[in-house]
Protein backbone atom coordinates (compact mmCIF):
# COMPACT_ATOMS: atom_id res chain seq x y z
CA UNK A 1 0.00 0.00 0.00
CA UNK A 2 1.15 3.66 -1.06
CA UNK A 3 -0.05 6.24 1.57
CA UNK A 4 1.78 10.01 1.04
CA UNK A 5 3.56 8.33 -1.49
CA UNK A 6 5.69 5.92 0.49
CA UNK A 7 5.06 2.13 0.35
CA UNK A 8 4.05 0.02 3.47
CA UNK A 9 2.67 -3.60 3.63
CA UNK A 10 -1.22 -3.67 4.76
CA UNK A 11 -0.17 -5.50 7.55
CA UNK A 12 1.56 -2.60 9.24
CA UNK A 13 -1.30 0.06 7.73
CA UNK A 14 -4.44 -1.09 9.29
CA UNK A 15 -6.97 -4.11 8.66
CA UNK A 16 -10.86 -3.46 7.32
CA UNK A 17 -12.05 -3.89 10.64
CA UNK A 18 -10.16 -0.74 11.95
CA UNK A 19 -7.88 -2.64 14.88
CA UNK A 20 -4.84 -0.06 14.89
CA UNK A 21 -1.48 -1.36 15.02
CA UNK A 22 -0.59 -2.49 18.89
CA UNK A 23 -3.15 -1.22 20.25
CA UNK A 24 -2.23 2.69 19.32
CA UNK A 25 -3.91 5.06 16.64
CA UNK A 26 -2.68 4.12 12.90
CA UNK A 27 -1.37 8.39 13.10
CA UNK A 28 0.62 7.48 16.40
CA UNK A 29 1.60 4.04 14.57
CA UNK A 30 2.71 5.13 11.53
CA UNK A 31 4.90 8.41 12.97
CA UNK A 32 7.95 6.81 12.46
CA UNK A 33 7.58 6.14 8.99
CA UNK A 34 6.04 9.52 8.32
CA UNK A 35 5.97 11.91 10.64
CA UNK A 36 4.19 14.99 10.81
CA UNK A 37 2.94 16.91 7.62
CA UNK A 38 1.27 19.27 9.58
CA UNK A 39 3.23 19.93 13.05
CA UNK A 40 7.05 21.25 13.69
CA UNK A 41 6.83 18.98 16.88
CA UNK A 42 9.22 16.22 17.33
CA UNK A 43 7.77 12.43 16.66
CA UNK A 44 8.31 11.79 20.39
CA UNK A 45 6.15 14.83 21.38
CA UNK A 46 3.36 14.37 18.56
CA UNK A 47 -0.49 13.60 20.01
CA UNK A 48 -2.02 12.60 17.40
CA UNK A 49 -5.85 14.45 17.33
CA UNK A 50 -8.05 12.09 15.72
CA UNK A 51 -7.54 8.45 14.29
CA UNK A 52 -8.58 8.21 10.86
CA UNK A 53 -8.91 4.17 10.73
CA UNK A 54 -13.07 4.09 10.72
CA UNK A 55 -12.55 6.83 7.76
CA UNK A 56 -10.09 4.08 5.51
CA UNK A 57 -11.09 1.82 3.18
CA UNK A 58 -9.32 -1.64 2.39
CA UNK A 59 -6.53 -2.46 -0.60
CA UNK A 60 -5.30 -4.97 -2.09
CA UNK A 61 -1.74 -5.92 -0.84
CA UNK A 62 1.69 -5.07 -2.72
CA UNK A 63 4.55 -6.87 -2.89
CA UNK A 64 7.66 -5.38 -4.79
CA UNK A 65 8.60 -7.31 -8.15
CA UNK A 66 12.24 -8.11 -8.07
CA UNK A 67 13.81 -6.78 -11.04
CA UNK A 68 15.95 -7.47 -13.39
CA UNK A 69 19.04 -5.90 -11.57
CA UNK A 70 18.79 -7.04 -8.16
CA UNK A 71 18.87 -10.75 -9.10
CA UNK A 72 21.68 -13.28 -10.71
CA UNK A 73 21.22 -14.42 -14.33
CA UNK A 74 20.89 -17.59 -15.63
CA UNK A 75 21.28 -19.00 -19.03
CA UNK A 76 18.75 -21.84 -18.08
CA UNK A 77 15.81 -22.60 -15.59
CA UNK A 78 16.86 -24.09 -12.70
CA UNK A 79 14.59 -27.01 -13.55
CA UNK A 80 16.03 -27.42 -17.11
CA UNK A 81 19.17 -29.99 -16.77
CA UNK A 82 21.85 -29.48 -18.94
CA UNK A 83 20.87 -31.94 -20.73
CA UNK A 84 18.02 -29.67 -21.99
CA UNK A 85 15.47 -32.29 -20.60
CA UNK A 86 12.37 -30.14 -18.38
CA UNK A 87 13.26 -31.84 -14.39
CA UNK A 88 9.27 -31.06 -13.80
CA UNK A 89 7.70 -33.08 -16.58
CA UNK A 90 5.80 -32.14 -19.17
CA UNK A 91 4.24 -28.74 -19.27
CA UNK A 92 0.56 -28.78 -18.00
CA UNK A 93 -1.87 -25.96 -18.40
CA UNK A 94 -2.48 -24.26 -15.00
CA UNK A 95 -5.35 -21.58 -14.16
CA UNK A 96 -3.64 -18.62 -12.71
CA UNK A 97 -4.09 -14.45 -12.53
CA UNK A 98 -1.64 -11.99 -11.84
CA UNK A 99 -1.74 -8.11 -11.06
CA UNK A 100 0.95 -5.86 -11.48
CA UNK A 101 0.96 -2.21 -10.91
CA UNK A 102 4.03 -0.20 -12.28
CA UNK A 103 2.53 3.27 -11.68
CA UNK A 104 5.89 3.96 -10.10
CA UNK A 105 8.77 2.05 -12.65
CA UNK A 106 11.03 2.25 -10.22
CA UNK A 107 8.89 0.13 -7.93
CA UNK A 108 6.91 -2.18 -9.85
CA UNK A 109 4.29 -4.04 -7.11
CA UNK A 110 2.90 -7.50 -7.70
CA UNK A 111 -0.89 -6.91 -6.26
CA UNK A 112 -2.36 -9.73 -4.39
CA UNK A 113 -1.27 -13.02 -2.48
CA UNK A 114 1.34 -15.17 -4.01
CA UNK A 115 3.02 -17.89 -2.69
CA UNK A 116 7.05 -18.66 -4.28
CA UNK A 117 5.61 -22.13 -6.23
CA UNK A 118 2.75 -19.62 -7.94
CA UNK A 119 5.24 -17.46 -8.97
CA UNK A 120 7.74 -19.60 -10.74
CA UNK A 121 6.03 -22.59 -11.44
CA UNK A 122 6.64 -23.45 -14.96
CA UNK A 123 4.48 -22.80 -17.87
CA UNK A 124 4.34 -23.14 -21.62
CA UNK A 125 4.55 -19.00 -22.30
CA UNK A 126 2.51 -20.12 -25.91
CA UNK A 127 2.16 -16.99 -28.19
CA UNK A 128 2.97 -14.70 -25.27
CA UNK A 129 6.57 -15.76 -26.72
CA UNK A 130 6.14 -13.35 -29.33
CA UNK A 131 6.73 -10.41 -27.22
CA UNK A 132 10.51 -11.22 -26.35
CA UNK A 133 10.89 -12.15 -30.40
CA UNK A 134 8.71 -8.01 -31.37
CA UNK A 135 11.34 -6.91 -28.31
CA UNK A 136 14.72 -8.32 -29.95
CA UNK A 137 13.39 -7.02 -33.55
CA UNK A 138 13.02 -3.82 -32.16
CA UNK A 139 15.92 -3.54 -30.73
CA UNK A 140 17.87 -4.10 -33.90
CA UNK A 141 15.29 -1.82 -35.91
CA UNK A 142 16.44 0.88 -33.50
CA UNK A 143 19.93 0.24 -34.21
CA UNK A 144 19.17 0.60 -38.00
CA UNK A 145 21.13 -2.70 -38.71
CA UNK A 146 20.84 -6.39 -38.33
CA UNK A 147 22.88 -8.53 -36.62
CA UNK A 148 25.30 -9.13 -39.82
CA UNK A 149 25.23 -5.55 -40.23
CA UNK A 150 23.13 -5.06 -42.94
CA UNK A 151 20.46 -2.10 -43.12
CA UNK A 152 17.24 -2.78 -41.50
CA UNK A 153 14.39 -0.31 -40.44
CA UNK A 154 10.37 -0.57 -40.37
CA UNK A 155 9.52 0.30 -43.94
CA UNK A 156 11.72 -2.38 -45.46
CA UNK A 157 10.61 -4.77 -47.42
CA UNK A 158 11.53 -8.36 -47.38
CA UNK A 159 10.73 -11.72 -48.90
CA UNK A 160 9.25 -14.69 -47.64
CA UNK A 161 9.92 -18.83 -47.38
CA UNK A 162 7.61 -21.13 -48.60
CA UNK A 163 7.32 -22.59 -45.49
CA UNK A 164 7.15 -19.42 -43.73
CA UNK A 165 4.16 -18.59 -45.41
CA UNK A 166 2.72 -22.40 -44.85
CA UNK A 167 3.04 -21.68 -40.78
CA UNK A 168 1.08 -18.34 -41.69
CA UNK A 169 -2.15 -20.41 -42.60
CA UNK A 170 -4.58 -21.45 -40.22
CA UNK A 171 -8.52 -21.98 -40.21
CA UNK A 172 -10.51 -22.26 -43.00
CA UNK A 173 -10.95 -18.95 -44.62
CA UNK A 174 -9.42 -20.26 -47.98
CA UNK A 175 -9.41 -16.18 -49.18
CA UNK A 176 -6.97 -15.52 -46.55
CA UNK A 177 -5.17 -18.74 -46.10
CA UNK A 178 -4.51 -18.06 -50.26
CA UNK A 179 -3.33 -14.34 -49.37
CA UNK A 180 -0.50 -15.89 -47.07
CA UNK A 181 0.29 -18.53 -49.04
CA UNK A 182 0.51 -16.33 -52.21
CA UNK A 183 2.61 -13.32 -50.35
CA UNK A 184 6.03 -13.40 -51.73
CA UNK A 185 6.95 -9.88 -49.76
CA UNK A 186 6.29 -7.83 -46.89
CA UNK A 187 7.25 -4.77 -45.19
CA UNK A 188 9.28 -5.50 -41.56
CA UNK A 189 6.10 -3.32 -40.22
CA UNK A 190 3.54 -5.65 -41.93
CA UNK A 191 5.46 -8.88 -40.84
CA UNK A 192 5.20 -7.36 -37.14
CA UNK A 193 1.08 -6.62 -37.25
CA UNK A 194 0.94 -10.71 -38.36
CA UNK A 195 3.47 -11.27 -35.31
CA UNK A 196 1.53 -9.71 -33.09
CA UNK A 197 -1.77 -8.98 -34.02
CA UNK A 198 -2.78 -11.49 -35.86
CA UNK A 199 -0.55 -13.91 -34.15
CA UNK A 200 0.99 -15.67 -37.11
CA UNK A 201 3.71 -17.77 -36.41
CA UNK A 202 5.61 -17.47 -40.28
CA UNK A 203 5.80 -13.97 -39.53
CA UNK A 204 8.14 -14.57 -36.53
CA UNK A 205 10.39 -17.09 -38.44
CA UNK A 206 10.64 -14.20 -41.43
CA UNK A 207 11.62 -11.58 -38.83
CA UNK A 208 13.69 -13.80 -37.15
CA UNK A 209 15.84 -14.63 -40.20
CA UNK A 210 16.38 -11.17 -41.90
CA UNK A 211 16.92 -10.21 -38.46
CA UNK A 212 19.65 -12.53 -37.77
CA UNK A 213 21.05 -12.23 -41.69
CA UNK A 214 23.43 -15.14 -40.49
CA UNK A 215 24.31 -17.16 -43.81
CA UNK A 216 21.66 -20.10 -44.07
CA UNK A 217 18.15 -20.48 -42.59
CA UNK A 218 19.00 -22.62 -39.95
CA UNK A 219 21.95 -20.45 -38.89
CA UNK A 220 19.53 -17.96 -38.66
CA UNK A 221 17.02 -18.72 -36.57
CA UNK A 222 19.36 -20.50 -34.04
CA UNK A 223 20.74 -17.45 -33.43
CA UNK A 224 17.90 -15.23 -33.21
CA UNK A 225 16.62 -17.84 -30.48
CA UNK A 226 19.96 -16.99 -28.53
CA UNK A 227 19.42 -12.75 -28.54
CA UNK A 228 15.46 -14.14 -27.47
CA UNK A 229 17.51 -16.07 -24.45
CA UNK A 230 19.49 -12.97 -24.31
CA UNK A 231 17.13 -10.96 -23.86
CA UNK A 232 15.15 -13.33 -21.29
CA UNK A 233 18.31 -12.68 -19.05
CA UNK A 234 18.37 -9.07 -19.85
CA UNK A 235 15.06 -8.54 -17.95
CA UNK A 236 16.19 -10.81 -15.25
CA UNK A 237 13.68 -13.88 -16.47
CA UNK A 238 15.39 -16.38 -14.43
CA UNK A 239 13.10 -19.16 -15.05
CA UNK A 240 12.87 -18.81 -19.01
CA UNK A 241 14.12 -20.71 -21.86
CA UNK A 242 13.18 -20.20 -25.38
CA UNK A 243 13.72 -23.12 -27.73
CA UNK A 244 12.12 -21.12 -30.65
CA UNK A 245 10.69 -17.34 -31.66
CA UNK A 246 6.85 -18.23 -31.97
CA UNK A 247 5.60 -20.34 -29.34
CA UNK A 248 4.23 -23.28 -31.37
CA UNK A 249 5.08 -26.72 -29.83
CA UNK A 250 8.37 -27.98 -30.63
CA UNK A 251 6.66 -30.96 -32.68
CA UNK A 252 4.05 -28.77 -34.40
CA UNK A 253 7.11 -26.77 -35.52
CA UNK A 254 8.59 -29.92 -36.67
CA UNK A 255 5.86 -31.25 -38.56
CA UNK A 256 4.41 -28.19 -40.14
CA UNK A 257 8.06 -27.87 -41.57
CA UNK A 258 9.24 -30.72 -41.92
CA UNK A 259 12.88 -29.43 -40.48
CA UNK A 260 15.07 -29.74 -37.60
CA UNK A 261 16.50 -26.52 -37.08
CA UNK A 262 15.26 -25.89 -33.84
CA UNK A 263 16.19 -29.40 -32.00
CA UNK A 264 19.87 -30.10 -31.61
CA UNK A 265 20.81 -33.52 -29.50
CA UNK A 266 21.15 -31.72 -26.23
CA UNK A 267 18.30 -29.51 -26.36
CA UNK A 268 14.97 -31.39 -25.80
CA UNK A 269 13.08 -29.14 -24.01
CA UNK A 270 9.53 -29.58 -25.64
CA UNK A 271 8.41 -26.04 -25.64
CA UNK A 272 9.22 -22.63 -24.52
CA UNK A 273 9.36 -22.07 -20.68
CA UNK A 274 8.76 -19.34 -18.45
CA UNK A 275 7.02 -18.32 -15.41
CA UNK A 276 4.44 -15.90 -14.26
CA UNK A 277 6.95 -13.62 -12.56
CA UNK A 278 8.65 -13.95 -15.66
CA UNK A 279 6.03 -13.05 -17.74
CA UNK A 280 5.29 -10.08 -15.49
CA UNK A 281 8.77 -8.80 -15.72
CA UNK A 282 8.49 -8.78 -19.64
CA UNK A 283 5.81 -7.00 -19.44
CA UNK A 284 7.69 -4.37 -17.13
CA UNK A 285 10.11 -4.64 -19.68
CA UNK A 286 8.35 -3.53 -22.62
CA UNK A 287 6.70 -0.60 -21.38
CA UNK A 288 10.52 1.06 -21.67
CA UNK A 289 10.16 4.11 -24.01
CA UNK A 290 12.28 2.12 -26.77
CA UNK A 291 9.21 -0.43 -27.30
CA UNK A 292 6.46 1.89 -27.74
CA UNK A 293 6.27 0.98 -31.22
CA UNK A 294 5.11 -2.47 -29.82
CA UNK A 295 2.46 -0.94 -27.53
CA UNK A 296 1.10 0.86 -30.90
CA UNK A 297 0.74 -2.20 -32.77
CA UNK A 298 -0.83 -4.11 -30.25
CA UNK A 299 -3.08 -1.59 -29.43
CA UNK A 300 -4.80 -2.10 -32.60
CA UNK A 301 -7.57 -3.59 -33.63
CA UNK A 302 -7.26 -4.03 -37.63
CA UNK A 303 -3.99 -4.63 -40.13
CA UNK A 304 -3.75 -5.48 -43.50
CA UNK A 305 -2.58 -7.98 -45.51
CA UNK A 306 -1.13 -7.92 -48.51
CA UNK A 307 -3.24 -9.18 -51.49
CA UNK A 308 -6.56 -9.48 -49.41
CA UNK A 309 -8.89 -7.04 -49.58
CA UNK A 310 -10.26 -6.70 -46.06
CA UNK A 311 -8.90 -6.28 -42.65
CA UNK A 312 -7.83 -8.94 -40.31
CA UNK A 313 -8.50 -8.30 -36.52
CA UNK A 314 -6.82 -8.45 -33.49
CA UNK A 315 -6.34 -11.83 -31.43
CA UNK A 316 -6.88 -10.14 -28.45
CA UNK A 317 -10.47 -10.32 -26.63
CA UNK A 318 -10.35 -7.01 -24.76
CA UNK A 319 -8.86 -5.09 -27.81
CA UNK A 320 -11.50 -6.36 -30.18
CA UNK A 321 -14.56 -6.98 -28.28
CA UNK A 322 -14.80 -4.58 -25.63
CA UNK A 323 -14.23 -1.36 -26.81
CA UNK A 324 -16.03 1.10 -24.59
CA UNK A 325 -14.14 -0.68 -21.67
CA UNK A 326 -10.99 -0.67 -23.30
CA UNK A 327 -11.09 2.78 -24.45
CA UNK A 328 -12.21 3.82 -21.08
CA UNK A 329 -9.62 2.43 -19.23
CA UNK A 330 -7.01 3.20 -22.09
CA UNK A 331 -6.27 -0.63 -23.11
CA UNK A 332 -3.15 -0.66 -24.84
CA UNK A 333 -2.50 -4.26 -26.21
CA UNK A 334 -0.92 -6.75 -25.83
CA UNK A 335 -0.64 -10.42 -26.66
CA UNK A 336 -2.40 -13.81 -26.79
CA UNK A 337 -1.46 -16.88 -26.30
CA UNK A 338 -3.35 -20.82 -27.29
CA UNK A 339 -1.59 -23.66 -27.12
CA UNK A 340 -2.83 -27.33 -25.37
CA UNK A 341 0.09 -26.97 -22.91
CA UNK A 342 -0.69 -23.24 -21.90
CA UNK A 343 -4.48 -23.57 -22.62
CA UNK A 344 -5.53 -19.66 -23.54
CA UNK A 345 -3.44 -16.97 -22.36
CA UNK A 346 -3.58 -13.41 -22.49
CA UNK A 347 -1.53 -10.02 -21.11
CA UNK A 348 -3.50 -6.82 -20.90
CA UNK A 349 -1.79 -3.38 -20.57
CA UNK A 350 -3.92 -0.85 -19.45
CA UNK A 351 -2.98 3.16 -18.64
CA UNK A 352 -6.38 4.63 -17.50
CA UNK A 353 -6.55 8.40 -15.86
CA UNK A 354 -8.55 8.41 -12.33
CA UNK A 355 -9.13 11.71 -11.20
CA UNK A 356 -6.61 13.33 -12.96
CA UNK A 357 -3.87 10.85 -11.86
CA UNK A 358 -2.12 8.65 -14.37
CA UNK A 359 -1.87 4.40 -13.24
CA UNK A 360 -0.38 1.69 -15.23
CA UNK A 361 -1.69 -1.83 -14.83
CA UNK A 362 -0.75 -5.23 -16.22
CA UNK A 363 -3.54 -8.20 -15.98
CA UNK A 364 -1.65 -11.65 -16.73
CA UNK A 365 -4.37 -14.68 -17.12
CA UNK A 366 -3.37 -18.45 -18.11
CA UNK A 367 -4.59 -21.57 -18.42
CA UNK A 368 -8.50 -20.78 -19.55
CA UNK A 369 -10.38 -22.69 -21.59
CA UNK A 370 -11.42 -20.17 -24.29
CA UNK A 371 -9.82 -16.48 -25.30
CA UNK A 372 -12.99 -14.88 -24.07
CA UNK A 373 -12.48 -15.98 -20.99
CA UNK A 374 -8.75 -15.03 -20.80
CA UNK A 375 -10.42 -11.40 -21.85
CA UNK A 376 -13.04 -11.74 -19.13
CA UNK A 377 -10.43 -12.37 -16.41
CA UNK A 378 -7.83 -9.58 -17.40
CA UNK A 379 -11.17 -7.10 -17.30
CA UNK A 380 -12.43 -8.07 -14.14
CA UNK A 381 -8.93 -7.53 -12.65
CA UNK A 382 -8.27 -4.21 -14.48
CA UNK A 383 -11.63 -3.29 -12.92
CA UNK A 384 -10.38 -4.33 -9.52
CA UNK A 385 -7.25 -2.99 -9.10
CA UNK A 386 -9.38 1.01 -10.86
CA UNK A 387 -11.24 -0.09 -7.66
CA UNK A 388 -8.10 -0.28 -5.45
CA UNK A 389 -6.24 3.07 -7.02
CA UNK A 390 -9.54 5.01 -6.09
CA UNK A 391 -9.14 3.66 -2.36
CA UNK A 392 -5.71 4.59 -2.42
CA UNK A 393 -6.74 8.19 -3.37
CA UNK A 394 -9.30 7.87 -0.71
CA UNK A 395 -6.83 6.75 2.10
CA UNK A 396 -4.30 9.55 1.03
CA UNK A 397 -7.12 12.03 1.20
CA UNK A 398 -7.51 10.68 4.63
CA UNK A 399 -4.52 10.26 6.28
CA UNK A 400 -3.61 13.92 5.02
CA UNK A 401 -6.82 14.99 7.63
CA UNK A 402 -6.17 16.35 10.73
CA UNK A 403 -9.66 16.04 12.73
CA UNK A 404 -13.34 14.25 11.85
CA UNK A 405 -14.82 17.31 10.62
CA UNK A 406 -11.95 17.47 8.22
CA UNK A 407 -11.95 14.05 7.20
CA UNK A 408 -15.59 13.37 6.85
CA UNK A 409 -15.23 17.03 4.90
CA UNK A 410 -12.93 15.54 2.28
CA UNK A 411 -14.45 12.10 1.86
CA UNK A 412 -17.58 13.78 0.95
CA UNK A 413 -16.05 16.43 -1.35
CA UNK A 414 -13.84 13.38 -2.97
CA UNK A 415 -17.13 11.24 -3.18
CA UNK A 416 -18.97 14.22 -5.31
CA UNK A 417 -15.48 14.48 -7.44
CA UNK A 418 -16.06 10.50 -8.05
CA UNK A 419 -19.54 10.56 -9.41
CA UNK A 420 -19.15 13.84 -11.79
CA UNK A 421 -15.94 11.74 -13.34
CA UNK A 422 -17.74 8.62 -13.53
CA UNK A 423 -20.98 10.80 -15.00
CA UNK A 424 -18.46 12.08 -17.58
CA UNK A 425 -16.55 8.35 -18.37
CA UNK A 426 -19.37 5.98 -18.62
CA UNK A 427 -17.17 3.08 -19.81
CA UNK A 428 -15.00 3.12 -16.94
CA UNK A 429 -15.62 0.98 -14.01
CA UNK A 430 -17.43 2.24 -11.36
CA UNK A 431 -17.19 1.53 -7.33
CA UNK A 432 -18.88 2.13 -5.07
CA UNK A 433 -17.69 5.22 -3.43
Amino acid sequence: MRVLGKEISRRDFVSVTGGAIAGTSVVHALTPLFGHARSSQAPEELQPSFDPTPYLKETMERTPLQQASAVPQRRRPAFVHKSGDLALGDLQPARMDLMLDYTDPEQPMIVGDYSEDELTRPYDPASLTKIIMAMVVVDHINAGRTAAGGELSWDMVVETTGTERRLNTRGSNDDINGAFRDMDEASVRNLMEMALIGSRNGACMTLARIVADQDGKKRSYRYFVQRMNEKAEELGMRGTYFINMNGLPHRDNQDRMNQSHIETPRNKVPNNVTTLEDLAKMSLGLQHPHYSEIERITSQVHYDLPGYRGQLSSSNPIIREERDFSEAMNCVGTKTGTTDAAGRCLISTAKPEIMGRNYNMVTISTGNSSLPGAGWECKRMHTAMHEDYVSLIHNQIVMDCQSAEEAEFRVEDFERQCLRFYDRNPGVPHPSV
